[in-house]
């Protein structure tokens, strides 16, 4: 999926809120 930098841990944040968001969607 997305590739999380040393310095993005924003990125690990945005990943999981994505998820969750499709899920939503998917459901």
């Amino acid at each position: 999926m997305l590739i999380l930098d040393s310095n993005s841990s924003w990125a690990y944040f945005a990943s999981r809120v994505f998820m969750i968001m499709l899920r939503n969607f998917s459901s």
